[in-house]
């Protein structure tokens, strides 16, 4: 619910639920990948990527870390694509 409330993930509501078609899955899933897949993807830790964050190197998609072990950053495979081909990781 928090992707869709963001924009980044588009469901329409159905009573009490939401209802997110395949389509739209396999899109989210192609476009953005949590920070735990761009850590395996990067070869990183998730104290490395959270330091890069704060250089300006990746800027989360999303970002509501509300406590230092909340998982819930969400980045662009393109930008960590980007990264990878750089050679920085």
């Amino acid at each position: 619910r928090k992707w869709i409330i963001a924009g980044l993930l588009r469901g329409e509501r159905r009573t009490k639920q939401w209802c997110i078609a395949d389509e739209e899955v396999v899109r989210f899933r192609t476009t953005y990948c949590l920070a735990k897949e761009a850590c395996r993807i990067l070869d990183i830790s998730r104290s490395t990527l959270a330091r890069w964050e704060l250089a300006g190197q990746v800027a989360p998609a999303y970002s509501r870390r509300t406590h230092p072990t909340a998982g819930a950053s969400l980045f662009r495979r393109a930008d960590v694509s980007r990264l990878l081909d750089r050679g920085v990781a």
